[in-house]
């Protein structure tokens, strides 16, 4: 289990659930974007959780940390998965898939050179 301090608040979600968010997050701020995602969080008994929005993207902070925990571990895996399906998660580049990302334009000209 982690424990996400994000704002001012924190919360407890499975190790999963943060890898997939925090790396979502990341890839959102590198893309100058913000995404509005649900986020499932355990509750004080292994039994019951939460859902909890958040808004991420750049220039929120966010970190994960180990949070101990008793019992079994919650199944909040449908949630993971549905963060690595968000369109900016980022994947290997696939030849011929969309993405979000422009592509980058290369000026190779050298005025040292005369553009040589």
């Amino acid at each position: 289990m982690r424990r996400i301090v994000y704002g001012a608040g924190v919360i407890v979600t499975t190790d999963d659930v943060a890898d997939a968010l925090m790396q979502l997050t990341a890839a959102l701020a590198n893309l100058g974007q913000t995404a509005h995602v649900r986020v499932p969080a355990a509750a004080d008994t292994p039994d019951r959780h939460h859902d909890v929005a958040m808004i991420v993207g750049p220039g929120i902070p966010m970190l994960t940390e180990p949070a101990g925990w008793q019992g079994e571990e919650p199944d909040f895996s449908t949630s993971a998965t549905l963060f690595r399906m968000h369109p900016a998660y980022p994947y290997p580049n696939v030849p011929g898939a969309r993405t979000l990302s422009a592509p980058a334009e290369v000026d190779n000209w050298d005025p040292d050179l005369d553009g040589y």
